[in-house]
Parts: structure tokens; sequence; C-alpha cells
């Protein structure tokens, strides 16, 4: 659930980044880094307390092979969204998008961790 959420908000970080680049915008940009970097703290404090809700009442995972398939999803969204906005980053000289870029690969490996937890649950349920 919070890398469901984390990723949401990442996604919504392209929509004040693209207003940027179409309003050509030097100001825009700057401003359109700082609401990146507002939206990926937001998103991140509420997976924060998803998680610390989840150690407190704990609960036994279901539907396992949902949980798999959003980690794969979730690392191949991320790894698109990290060449597009790397390579469009270099392109238009913007340190923010590479940034931006950057982070969402590296949420795509945290996405990968889902899709390891969903094995490792799996095994620990099994006895192996």
């Amino acid at each position: 659930m919070a890398d469901l959420i984390h990723n949401f908000g990442d996604a919504s970080t392209a929509i004040p980044l693209g207003l940027a680049f179409f309003l050509r915008s030097a100001r825009g940009e700057r401003l359109a880094g700082l609401a990146v970097v507002l939206a990926i703290f937001a998103s991140a404090c509420v997976a924060l307390v998803q998680t610390i809700l989840r150690f407190i009442h704990p609960h036994t995972l279901t539907h396992l092979w949902w949980l798999a398939a959003a980690g794969v999803i979730g690392f191949v969204g991320n790894e698109i969204a990290a060449q597009i906005r790397t390579r469009a980053g270099n392109r238009l000289n913007s340190p923010a998008l590479v940034a931006d870029g950057n982070h969402a690969r590296v949420d795509g490996f945290v996405s990968l961790g889902v899709f390891g937890q969903r094995g490792r649950r799996r095994t620990r349920r099994s006895g192996c």
C-alpha cells in the first residue's frame, strides 16, 4: 500500500514539470522543482504513516499474486518514467528533470522489493 501511494505521488510530479516546460519558463522550472520535492515529501509521509500503522496493527497478507503483479508493474512503470525523464532532462539541460528520473529509477527498485516480499511471505507460510 505504501509503495502504491508513493508511486502515485511520484507520477503526479510530471504535472508541474510538464507545465514548466510547456510555458518555457526558467522560473517555472524552479517552482516545478520545488513542487516535485513537496509532492515526494508528502507521499513519503503518507507511506511512513501507513508503514507505522502496519507495525502497530499487523495483519496477514492475502492475494499474494496481486502483490507480485503490483511490484512488477511498479518496476516497469518507474523504469519507463526514469528513462523518459532522464533523457529529456539531459536534452533540455534540466537538473530537476534528471533528478526526478533518478528518483523514479530508485523507486523501481523499491517496487522490486515489493515483488521480493511476496516471495518471502510465500516461503514463510509454506514452512520452507
